[in-house]
């Protein structure tokens, strides 16, 4: 997938013991195709504005990805429950085992899981009441963008007429570069406006060796399922239906089926390709690999097929001491790419990322696709309900308002000052003990007190919310807004906060 600048999120960090039950792969009911999402109720076929795209997608892939069953409980009920020495695992957990049932919806269950679903209902409430209140919401505030975006999001008809909305001139820049350097600049857009990216990378994150300021790395390309999937020997079948997923994609691009189905091919062995030349995982968490920090002058040696000072003041990110290369060799694959014989394969691939990425705030037809996918992926065998998944795809692009509003109603400031006196008591009796131990030095036991009293404390909610999307517009469905629409006024807001 694209990659996308990460959402700041409110927090609580419960530390439990995670008991998972995972949904198994099988040969079972196959999932909702892309015509069709179950619960969701996804078109079949929809018309498009001025997108360059067909009115009608594609048909349902012949043979459907299959997806596992929910399971009900993974111990019969007619056993009888094993003995310790027979089977640990089995008799210590019998009891969860035997009553607990893996969601449709989901591929598997944990005690995490439960929290986070408890979580969704109090913030789902939450959301139901804003909407009721939408009438008298005042236009700009925090209450009218949630609501009206959850309105957008269940609006299957708008979304249909939509088609590619706002992400279409992204899509034509695109496809219309007639050289590498306009294929750059393209892409470039992608990141300054959006912050998303396919080929090149570019993320600005907390730099691992000074935590006090930020920089900004070049990571990794695309992958789709990623390096080791990509390169697993026995993923064969795995692979069959991810190409099939692409060219559903290119489709929906507005290529012909035998076009697609040549560009699906190619992608796919394109990212093969690029998952070659990465690091393995277990490099990817070495700092000495994975930290290489180069000035522009370096970078353009790395990169000779492309105009690095250009790129980056097109990005918004020239004069900077240095940039981290993440993957030496994967950028140098990168570079390798940048030529024009390959730049037919690298718009595809581009659009390829760019819509699957995009696909949940695109038309109900694509939407269906995307989601198909993903349960394939994951052995999930329903589709959520409609109200489900635009409900979570609130609450994922609203995280931080979530935050405040839940703090408001429930943890008031008098519970933060609970919590937090709480806390500084249990500081005061560990520092107590320290000091009383007959076998540490005085040395140590300075550098143990001194770093209790250099904790800093965050009980609940920050001091001050950060409002993300101060400038997003979200714009209610009277006033013809649509999914797509508020969903890149919110990216392009929090691309231009960060």
């Amino acid at each position: 997938m694209m990659k996308k600048n990460a959402k700041l999120w409110l927090a609580v960090v419960v530390g439990a013991a995670v008991l998972a039950l995972s949904a198994c792969r099988a040969k079972s009911p196959a999932p909702p195709s892309a015509q069709s999402s179950g619960a969701g109720s996804f078109a079949a076929g929809e018309g498009r504005e001025n997108t360059g795209s067909p009115t009608v997608g594609p048909e349902a892939p012949a043979n459907p990805p299959s997806a596992a069953p929910a399971a009900e409980g993974q111990a019969a009920k007619s056993r009888l429950r094993p003995r310790l020495e027979d089977d640990y695992y089995e008799y210590v957990n019998w009891d969860i085992l035997s009553k607990t049932r893996i969601p449709g919806d989901s591929s598997s269950w944990s005690y995490l899981y439960q929290l986070n679903q408890d979580a969704y209902a109090r913030l789902d409430q939450l959301l139901k009441e804003t909407v009721k209140k939408r009438p008298s919401l005042e236009m700009g505030s925090t209450e009218q963008k949630i609501a009206d975006f959850y309105r957008t999001a269940l609006d299957e008809d708008a979304r249909a007429a939509a088609g590619f909305g706002g992400l279409a001139p992204y899509l034509e820049s695109v496809r219309s570069a007639a050289t590498i350097p306009q294929y750059l600049e393209s892409l470039s857009r992608l990141r300054r406006d959006l912050g998303l990216t396919s080929l090149i990378n570019v993320q600005k994150t907390e730099d691992l060796r000074d935590s006090s300021r930020y920089v900004y790395c070049f990571f990794q390309p695309d992958l789709g399922p990623g390096k080791e999937t990509l390169e697993d020997g026995t993923m064969g079948s795995f692979l069959d239906e991810y190409q099939g997923y692409i060219g559903r994609v290119m489709e929906y691009s507005g290529m012909e089926p035998g076009d697609a189905k040549k560009a699906a091919s190619e992608i796919l062995a394109f990212q093969r390709e690029l998952a070659a030349a990465t690091l393995p995982l277990s490099r990817r968490q070495d700092p000495d690999v994975y930290y290489n920090p180069y000035t522009a002058a370096q970078l353009q040696q790395l990169l000779s097929n492309v105009d690095v000072p250009a790129y980056l003041d097109a990005l918004g990110i020239a004069g900077r001491d240095f940039y981290v290369v993440t993957d030496v060799k994967a950028l140098e694959a990168c570079n390798d790419w940048l030529t024009e014989d390959h730049l037919e394969l690298l718009k595809n691939y581009t659009v390829f990322c760019l819509l699957s990425d995009m696909s949940l705030y695109l038309t109900p037809q694509m939407q269906g696709n995307a989601l198909a996918w993903h349960n394939f992926q994951n052995g999930i065998a329903e589709m959520k309900a409609a109200d489900k998944l635009a409900g979570e795809m609130t609450q994922s692009m609203f995280g931080f308002e979530f935050g405040r509003l839940y703090a408001e109603q429930c943890f008031s400031e008098q519970d933060k000052e609970n919590v937090t006196a709480m806390i500084r008591q249990i500081l005061a009796a560990y520092k107590k003990r320290i000091l009383a131990l007959d076998w540490m030095g005085d040395e140590t036991k300075a550098n143990a007190v001194k770093k209790l009293d250099s904790m800093t404390l965050k009980v609940g909610y920050p001091d001050h919310f950060t409002d993300v999307h101060a400038t997003a517009r979200i714009t209610p469905p009277e006033q013809g807004g649509t999914l797509i629409g508020n969903v890149l006024a919110l990216m392009r807001a929090e691309t231009a906060f960060d």
